[in-house]
């Protein structure tokens, strides 16, 4: 009887396109690794700047993520890039775990994020130096999944992604696209992004927030502004959602029903250790008002593609939570003296 042969050629890029579909969803996942890296770095360097470049070629067809990270080890690139599947994530957690340091929040570290490139790569190449380390390396991979590791020449610690897309995604190339992509998914990451050697361009803190380490503010002229600017309507009343048990903050907001909308359903926008998890979500939020809003849920569990949260116990009791703290702001709202 003969055997099944399985022939894993090509399997990077068919099963890419599978788990991210949206194009630029590489984007998301390589500058999600770029953040992991930096904080990592600063864990043992707090001298690290923190920094992330993302610069275009239009003559080779690639696109680069440049950051001062950590960088990678051979080991390390074997174990994350080599291995479909892998990510590092669980194993660093460990690590720092077994340090006494819980550590700084871990989007999904380099194997699973640069899976997402061969959706619209030809080819991928790092180039990465570990902190402290005297090697470097260039590792390269085409999509048919084979890839070759030799000694690289970058000489600082840190890691450069370039993406050499297929000729179909040759739009992703385009200055104003790779801008817009940027501030949908990490406007909100508290490192600064450059595009082109302009910026940074992302705003770097939440609306709620005087600086990106979390300070919350009272629900004043500043939300008021960003709703107005981001949501492009006027908010009728605000009311700040302050859930640490769930570990979710932001805020929501009741439109000015005088406003035209063909849709009247709450939405809500999820983020995630400050990366877009999913816009204009409606089964979160309670239908009774015509509610809108943006909030940070590090409670919830993501899907394996990072870009909706798992409809589960945790989904149903920050909606119950939700409802609860909706229902006493409103409350609260009715409750003032009318001036």
């Amino acid at each position: 009887m003969q055997k099944m042969q399985l022939n894993l050629r090509g399997l990077a890029s068919r099963f890419a396109r599978r788990l991210y579909s949206p194009p630029g969803i590489f984007l998301r996942e390589l500058l999600q690794n770029a953040y992991d890296a930096i904080q990592l770095r600063k864990l043992r360097d707090a001298s690290c700047a923190g920094q992330i470049h993302v610069t275009l070629d239009a003559g080779h067809g690639s696109i680069s993520i440049t950051d001062d990270g950590e960088g990678m080890s051979r080991t390390m690139i074997e174990e994350y890039l080599a291995t479909l599947g892998s990510s590092g994530t669980g194993e660093m957690r460990a690590v720092l775990g077994s340090m006494g340091n819980s550590g700084p929040p871990l989007h999904g570290r380099f194997g699973i994020g640069l899976l997402s490139a061969f959706a619209v790569a030809d080819r991928v190449d790092v180039h990465t130096c570990y902190m402290g380390a005297e090697e470097t390396w260039h590792w390269m991979c085409g999509s048919e999944g084979d890839y070759v590791l030799k000694a690289g020449s970058r000489t600082a610690a840190g890691t450069v992604v370039t993406v050499t897309l297929n000729p179909a995604y040759a739009d992703l190339l385009e200055e104003e696209t790779v801008e817009r992509m940027i501030r949908e998914h990490a406007d909100f990451l508290p490192v600064p992004i450059f595009l082109e050697q302009r910026g940074p361009i992302n705003t770097m803190r939440y609306p709620w927030e005087t600086t990106g380490a979390a300070a919350l503010l009272p629900c004043d002229g500043t939300i008021a502004e960003f709703i107005e600017r981001h949501y492009r309507e006027p908010s009728k009343c605000i009311i700040p959602i302050h859930i640490c048990e769930l570990h979710t903050h932001g805020f929501l907001f009741i439109a000015d029903p005088a406003t035209p909308d063909l849709s009247r359903k709450s939405r809500v926008d999820l983020y995630q250790e400050r990366m877009l998890l999913r816009r204009n979500v409606t089964d979160l939020l309670p239908q009774s008002a015509r509610l809108r809003g943006m909030l940070e849920c590090g409670y919830l569990h993501p899907n394996a593609a990072r870009d909706d949260a798992l409809r589960d116990e945790h989904w149903d009791k920050l909606r119950e939570a939700l409802s609860a703290t909706i229902q006493d702001g409103r409350l609260d709202m009715d409750s003032r003296p009318n001036h």
